[in-house]
């Protein structure tokens, strides 16, 4: 009878071990890809993905793997020829659309990739998107933007947005877009309907803080920050660290309670008493009470350690990027701070050579609305 039994388990579960044990090999051989793609080693990537397609030659998370990678290499026929694949495959495939329209703009075929834009605007009508497609989504729209198109990254932005209206992500994305723009108003609208689907999320108060002091709202900004370092003593998962140097930075910039400041950012310093930002913090809530000898032995610090750590990071040849303007901004933060300090204390040609370095990294002279 027992051996009965097993006869019929090994008839039932027989052909579905024999069905997947093909899969499972090529998900073992797609996460050896992976592994060897993030060590730089592209060819032994490249033959472990071809092993897993062997094993499931039509998979659409494998073509779509190889398409991404072909598209990142700058092979932008094959990744194109890959994704019109997974889409003959799957023709409501996201993943596959998203991706097809972005290697079409490099391409320079707009209008291809406009109509995979209207095909996903169609069938978004049924369903909404998966995490994974709005990340997909956001790739092909930065390249948009990062591409010069601004016009046109705004209007797909602007699709998603309606096809997926409760994802706080998206309306951030749109926010730091306004913020560079320098289109202030329309990014705090952004960050409070961010802030109404979700009043608690770390990014969204981050990003309003900074919206309020350009808008000069520094005491919106500062209770922005008092909430996340009341959220910051309760989840790990907020660095309270950075929390407390930016609460203070924010008093400071709002020239409100300096002296909370200066304790916070002390014991902010604590933990990271060599901290380029933390020290400029130091610094310049230091320069607001009048204590300018003081104020500059923090800045001696903070300005060659982060001038230091930008170019080490970007050199002379480095391209322009959203991640090198950012540190490049706020390098010349400290090199701004600094002229200040020296100012006050008759050091006027130091403080030019600090205002030119700064000019240098930021293509502007630089004023009070570098913070």
């Amino acid at each position: 009878m027992r051996l009965l039994v097993w006869l019929l388990l090994l008839a039932t579960i027989g052909p579905c071990a024999y069905l997947e044990a093909p899969r499972e090999v090529a998900r073992w051989y797609l996460a050896a890809a992976q592994v060897e793609r993030a060590a730089g080693h592209k060819e032994l990537a490249d033959k472990q993905l071809s092993e897993a397609m062997r094993w499931i030659p039509d998979e659409p998370q494998l073509l779509m793997t190889r398409a991404t990678w072909q598209m990142e290499d700058g092979d932008l026929e094959s990744s194109l020829a890959t994704c019109n694949r997974v889409v003959e495959l799957r023709p409501d495939d996201f993943n596959a659309l998203f991706a097809r329209s972005h290697v079409l703009d490099r391409l320079g075929k707009e209008a291809e990739a406009l109509a995979d834009w209207k095909t996903i605007d169609r069938l978004s009508q049924t369903r909404g998107l998966s995490l994974e497609e709005l990340q997909w989504a956001l790739r092909s729209i930065q390249a948009d933007r990062d591409a010069g198109r601004k016009a046109e990254a705004y209007e797909r932005l602007r699709l998603v947005i309606d096809w997926s209206p409760a994802e706080p992500t998206l309306l951030l994305a749109r926010a730091e877009w306004r913020i560079q723009d320098g289109e202030y108003a329309l990014a705090l609208d952004d960050c409070n309907r961010a802030h109404n689907l979700d009043p608690e999320r770390a990014e969204t108060l981050l990003l309003r803080s900074q919206v309020f002091q350009y808008l000069g709202r520094h005491s919106d900004a500062v209770a922005d920050f008092k909430t996340l370092d009341q959220l910051s003593q309760t989840r790990k998962s907020i660095n309270r660290v950075v929390v407390l140097n930016g609460l203070a930075y924010a008093r400071a910039l709002g020239n409100v309670e300096l002296a909370e400041g200066l304790k916070g950012v002390n014991d902010a310093l604590r933990s990271a008493p060599k901290d380029p930002a933390m020290l400029d913090t130091r610094g310049f809530l230091l320069f607001k009470q009048g204590e300018y000898e003081a104020s500059l032995r923090d800045m001696d610090v903070a300005t060659p350690l982060a001038d230091s750590e930008f170019q080490q990071r970007y050199g002379p040849s480095s391209k322009p990027s959203p991640q090198r303007d950012t540190m490049a901004r706020n390098v010349a933060v400290i090199y701004y701070h600094r002229s200040l300090v020296l100012e006050k204390l008759g050091r006027n040609d130091e403080a030019e050579r600090d205002r030119s370095r700064a000019r240098q990294l930021i293509g502007r002279e630089p004023d009070d609305t570098l913070f």
